[in-house]
């Protein structure tokens, strides 16, 4: 059973957020195919060159391609956030609905080790994670994952308190359907437009933590091709070059923008329901 409620425009800003989006996503797939140069391997007696017709954007102090570096690192800048999200959503998610259904003791065990959790900085607990499976990006992706569960918990589990006792799920009830069929068949349903808003705000965070990760060198490392490692190309400042770490910032600042934006259309959305 699903409300009804007036549809919200995206307007100017929701349609460029989308045009934004799918185009960093065709970059991220066709990388390798469009980018003019290697992402990597550059020649030292090229580095720091300004943009020209052969370097659009110019290189970096290892004579990289700087575009095509912003193209290679497109995707791994996507996919770190969207695998950072599905694991906190298969995660959290259910652990809300179990502790919402159960209530008592069970909610409460569940409530304060979430806290507990959601109470260390992401950064500490990508340490701790670094000091057990070693630094990359996996380590990064697990880090911010476990970081991102209490908050998928929370704002679920308050959802699915409001979804509790209204007539639809009573009705499933009393019909004596099973827990596991009202979750799939009613509620999931019903939450599915207050989940995908929460998951693409969601992303946009995701993106900027993971970002800051491989800035401080416990994320992707270089000379990997990723934004986040871009914009802590200290050495090029120190050179006086600041076209790589701009560049890679006007990416990030971009896709975490429209990500924001249109989940916040969609969060008026399920308000609106």
């Amino acid at each position: 059973m699903k409300g009804s409620g007036r549809r919200v425009r995206p307007g100017i800003l929701g349609w460029l957020s989308v045009v934004i989006l799918v185009f960093a996503v065709g970059i991220a797939i066709f990388a390798p195919i469009i980018a003019p140069h290697e992402p990597t391997g550059g020649s030292i007696l090229s580095q720091l060159e300004p943009p020209s017709s052969t370097h659009w954007l110019g290189t970096d102090i290892d004579g990289n391609d700087i575009l095509s570096r912003l193209m290679h690192g497109a995707r791994p800048s996507l996919l770190g956030p969207l695998l950072v999200v599905t694991l906190a959503l298969l995660i959290g998610v259910p652990l809300a609905l179990i502790s919402a259904w159960k209530g008592g003791v069970f909610d409460q065990v569940i409530g304060r080790s979430l806290d507990l959790i959601f109470a260390f900085p992401t950064v500490l607990i990508a340490a701790i994670i670094i000091l057990a499976i070693g630094r990359g990006i996996t380590a990064a992706i697990i880090a911010v994952s476990i970081a991102y569960i209490p908050y998928t918990a929370r704002i679920t589990r308050a959802a699915a308190l409001r979804e509790r006792n209204k007539p639809y799920i009573i009705a499933c009830e009393v019909q004596g359907l099973s827990t596991t069929r009202i979750f799939l068949h009613h509620l999931l349903p019903n939450l599915s437009r207050f989940l995908t808003a929460q998951a693409t705000i969601a992303f946009g965070f995701a993106l900027v933590d993971l970002a800051a990760l491989s800035f401080v060198g416990i994320g992707i490392l270089p000379p990997a091709p990723d934004w986040g490692v871009m914009v802590g190309d200290t050495t090029s400042l120190v050179q006086g070059s600041y076209t790589s770490i701009a560049a890679a910032a006007v990416c990030i600042l971009a896709v975490v923008a429209a990500f924001t934006i249109i989940g916040n259309r969609l969060s008026e959305g399920t308000e609106r329901r």
